[in-house]
């Protein structure tokens, strides 16, 4: 599955710095790290597809953890849209909810957005 993430700010200010995207993975999926030889892409799916989607160049490390993707964008123009992308492995079929995403400037946590949460149902192939 693939999972992009867009983020627009309604903020005055022209730049924005230390910007965190955090993606809560619901229970049903695990993220796939293209850079790890051990976590194979889906079919269909190269490496440097994979690798491009994270070519946003303000993109300055990003952590794919057991229950969350991080990106970390040390300066972005509000100006434009940041829209990162990632591979998802689905790991259980069931209905469960994706939780909120949430972007948040790392030394101004008051300054942050959400997106709604979604209801999915994976049904098993």
């Amino acid at each position: 599955v693939r999972v992009t993430l867009s983020a627009e700010s309604t903020s005055g200010e022209r730049n924005l710095s230390y910007v965190v995207l955090e993606d809560r993975l619901p229970s049903t999926f695990e993220a796939v790290d293209p850079e790890l030889v051990s976590q194979a892409l889906p079919e269909g799916v190269s490496l440097d597809a994979a690798r491009r989607w994270w070519n946003f160049t303000a993109v300055s490390h990003r952590e794919f953890l057991k229950d969350r993707v991080r990106v970390f964008v040390d300066n972005w123009s509000n100006r434009s849209k940041l829209e990162v992308s990632y591979v998802a492995r689905v790991v259980r079929s069931g209905e469960v909810t994706a939780p909120a995403a949430k972007a948040e400037l790392m030394y101004r946590p008051e300054v942050h957005g959400l997106s709604i949460p979604q209801e999915i149902e994976v049904d098993a192939r």
